[in-house]
C-alpha cells in the first residue's frame, strides 16, 4: 500500500509539472494575446488583431492536446478497450508523430490471455521508458518486445541513445520499480552495450484455477 501511495505521489507530481510548465505558460501566451487583440480592435487594426486570435487559437489546440496526453496518462482507455499491443502501439504512434526521425521496431506477441492488471503495469512500465528514451535521450532507434508464457510475461525496450548525463534525476525509474515489485515482478534497467539503454521487465502470470487443480 505504501508503495503504491508513492507510485501515485509521483504520478501527480509529474502531472504538476506538465501543467506548469507546458499548461500555464500557454494559457498566460493566449491571454496576453486576447488583450492585445482587443487594443488592435480598438485601435482600428483588424488585420493585425487577426494575427493575435490565430495565435490564440494555436494555443488553444495546443492546450487541448496536452489535456488529451494526461487524461491518457490518468487512464489509458484504449488499453481495457484495445488490449496491451493495441494500446503500445498508440504509444509509438505518439512519439513517432512528435519525433519521426526515430525508428521503432516491434515484436508483440498476442495479449488477449493476459490478466488485466498485467496488461497495466506492462503498459506503464513501456510509456515510462519510451518517454525516458525520447525526452532525456538522443535514440535513433527503440526496439520493443513483449512476450509471455503460462508462468509470466516480460517486456523491453532497447533504444540506442544514452541518457544525457546533465539531465535532472527523475522518479521514473523508482516508479517503474515499485510498480513492478508490487506485482511480484522484477526490473531491470541500464546500459545495453555501446550507447544503449535497456529496460526489461518480467511479471508472473497467476495460474488459472483449472490449471492449479490440475
Amino acid at each position: 500500500e505504501d508503495q503504491l501511495l508513492t507510485l501515485q505521489d509521483e504520478e501527480r507530481a509529474d502531472i504538476a509539472r506538465d501543467l506548469h510548465d507546458e499548461i500555464g505558460p500557454h494559457l498566460f501566451a493566449a491571454n496576453v494575446d486576447a488583450a492585445t487583440a482587443a487594443s488592435l480592435i480598438g485601435a482600428g487594426r483588424p488585420d493585425a488583431a487577426l494575427e493575435q486570435v490565430r495565435a490564440i487559437a494555436a494555443a488553444i489546440g495546443h492546450i487541448q492536446r496536452l489535456v488529451r496526453d494526461i487524461l491518457q496518462r490518468l487512464r489509458p482507455t484504449h488499453l481495457t478497450e484495445l488490449g496491451l499491443s493495441s494500446a503500445i502501439l498508440d504509444l509509438i504512434a505518439f512519439w513517432k508523430a512528435r519525433r519521426p526521425e526515430i525508428e521503432f521496431h516491434t515484436a508483440l506477441a498476442d495479449d488477449r490471455e493476459l490478466p488485466e492488471d498485467v496488461q497495466e503495469t506492462l503498459y506503464r512500465i513501456v510509456q515510462e521508458s519510451l518517454s525516458n528514451a525520447v525526452r532525456h535521450g538522443a535514440p535513433k532507434s527503440i526496439r520493443l518486445a513483449l512476450d509471455w508464457s503460462n508462468g509470466g510475461a516480460r517486456v523491453e525496450v532497447v533504444n540506442d541513445g544514452a541518457p544525457d548525463a546533465t539531465a535532472q534525476p527523475g522518479y521514473g525509474l523508482t516508479g517503474m520499480a515499485e510498480r513492478v515489485a508490487g506485482a511480484g515482478g522484477a526490473l531491470s534497467a541500464g546500459p545495453a552495450g555501446g550507447d544503449s539503454w535497456r529496460v526489461e521487465a518480467t511479471l508472473p502470470i497467476a495460474a488459472a484455477p483449472s490449471e492449479e487443480a490440475a
